[in-house]
């Protein structure tokens, strides 16, 4: 099964709110919209608002477009002429981005339907790259790793990335408790549960199988649990400097990285496998 189809098949089972249509989609983009305003304030952001007359958003693992539509909507409330590119694997999802920046904005969007690991094969040098939705721990390390160096490549001399991103650690493993079993969701209308089926100690993946109860579907998803300091380190690797915006009361927030260092050989980095990976 190709990645793009498993995914597909995991959000068509796990319960993310992100058809912006729908009224908990809404909610969901409603607090992106102030979240991204609240960025905006940033010193760094703000000082790449004044220096610039358009700004050109490069929504990684983009879906459905909720925060990139939002952070462009905010960048035009600033005076600035937004431009909008939007990249997924799925296409689906790709083809409501499209729909809902329209809609929201009235322009249409690029959409790329192009794995993250390798954006920089757009060939495209963006302002702001943005991962929003919690979408890293579909990135083992070793991944994470090709992520950030695609970025970094996608981006000019003083592009901004901006990645949402949550404690796991403290949130899942400390307060929470691994469980072998996790109900997801739980309603009238739908049980989702999630079960554990495995660890990968070379890839550091977590295998779990998600289960609509009512449905009888199934899908298995891999995950590997990031925590801040982990992703905020690893963009420090590719970024000259970091910071971070915590939400408020929350083990989760913002990390920011700017200026790519562009001094490690990404391209290369990028062409190869480590042997421990490799099936030789």
């Amino acid at each position: 099964m190709s990645l793009a189809r498993e995914l597909e098949r995991v959000y068509s089972v796990f319960p993310w709110p992100e058809d912006p249509f729908s009224d908990v989609g809404r909610r969901r983009y409603e607090i992106a919209l102030r979240e991204m305003g609240e960025l905006l304030d940033h010193p760094w952001l703000k000082e790449a608002i004044e220096q610039r007359e358009r700004l050109h958003i490069l929504d990684l693992c983009g879906g459905t477009g909720i925060g990139g539509v939002a952070l462009a909507k905010k960048v035009a409330e600033r005076g600035r002429e937004a431009r909008l590119t939007v990249v997924d694997l799925r296409r689906e999802a790709l083809e409501t981005a499209r729909r809902f920046c329209r809609e929201e904005l009235g322009f249409e969007p690029e959409i790329a339907e192009v794995d993250v690991r390798r954006v920089h094969e757009l060939g495209v040098e963006a302002d702001v790259a943005l991962m929003y939705g919690l979408s890293t721990p579909h990135f083992s390390p070793w991944d994470m790793v090709r992520v950030c160096a695609s970025s970094s490549l996608s981006l000019g001399a003083d592009g901004l990335m901006i990645v949402e991103e949550a404690d796991r650690f403290e949130a899942v493993f400390r307060r929470m408790g691994y469980r072998d079993i996790h109900v997801e969701h739980a309603s009238d209308e739908r049980v989702v549960m999630s079960l554990h089926r495995d660890h990968d100690m070379l890839t550091g993946y977590t295998t779990r199988v998600v289960l609509d109860v009512l449905a009888g579907r199934t899908a298995s998803m891999k995950v590997y649990f990031w925590d801040i300091a982990c992703v905020a380190a690893l963009l420090w690797t590719f970024f000259g400097d970091v910071d971070f915006v915590r939400r408020p009361m929350a083990l989760s927030g913002f990390i920011i990285a700017r200026r790519p260092r562009k001094v490690i050989d990404a391209k290369a980095l990028l062409a190869q496998t480590p042997k421990m990976l490799s099936e030789d």
